[in-house]
Parts: structure tokens; sequence; C-alpha cells
């Protein structure tokens, strides 16, 4: 699920640099879905587009750009308040995808 291309180009081949990025990533970005869920049986748009446009970013810089995109799709839904009710299904989507994510950035951490 994710492609470190992205960060190698960015800070080259400095493991160190690497390590700290995706140890920063997992201490910022740990249970966001818990909280998107929360703010969502609470309506609280505002919360969940602010919170998706956060992580998003995150998740790009760490090579996870199809969980990137559903977070932005997250982003612009939620600002629009949800009319076609399909925020539940793409909190699902993101929350299953992002436990994924996570193990793979923990595996790359071992190394």
């Amino acid at each position: 699920m994710i492609n470190l291309e992205y960060l190698n180009k960015t800070v080259g081949n400095n493991k160190a640099v690497q390590q700290q990025i995706l140890g920063l990533f997992l201490s910022q970005s740990a249970n966001f879905y818990e909280q998107l869920q929360e703010h969502y049986e609470k309506s609280e748009f505002t919360e969940i587009e602010n919170l998706a446009h956060k992580v998003k970013n995150s998740f790009a810089i760490v090579g996870a750009s199809e969980q990137s995109e559903t977070l932005k799709s997250i982003e612009l839904i939620a600002r629009e308040k949800d009319p076609d009710k399909k925020l539940p299904e793409l909190i699902a989507k993101i929350t299953n995808d992002s436990k994924q994510v996570f193990k793979e950035v923990e595996e790359l951490m071992k190394q």
C-alpha cells in the first residue's frame, strides 16, 4: 500500500531521517480514524474536514497515495455536509486501509 519513492526523493537515502519521518507519521496519525468516526456520529463535519485535511498530507509523504486520495474525498464531502451519505463508507475504507498502512510502516521501521 505504501511507496517510499516520494520520501526517498525528499530526504534521499538517509535512513535515519526516513525512520524519524515514519515514526512521526505513526505517532501523529495513530487512531485518527476513530476520531473521524466520533465526529461523524456527532455530525461534526467541520472537524471531519479539518482532520482529513491534516492527515492526508501525512499519508502522501509516506507514499500511501490511494489513502491520501480517500482522505481528500472525505475532506471535500465533509465540507458539503455529506449530502449523499457517502462518509460512512469512506470512513470504513480509510479505517481498514490505515491499519494496513500502519503495519507496513511499522515493518519498515524494523529494517
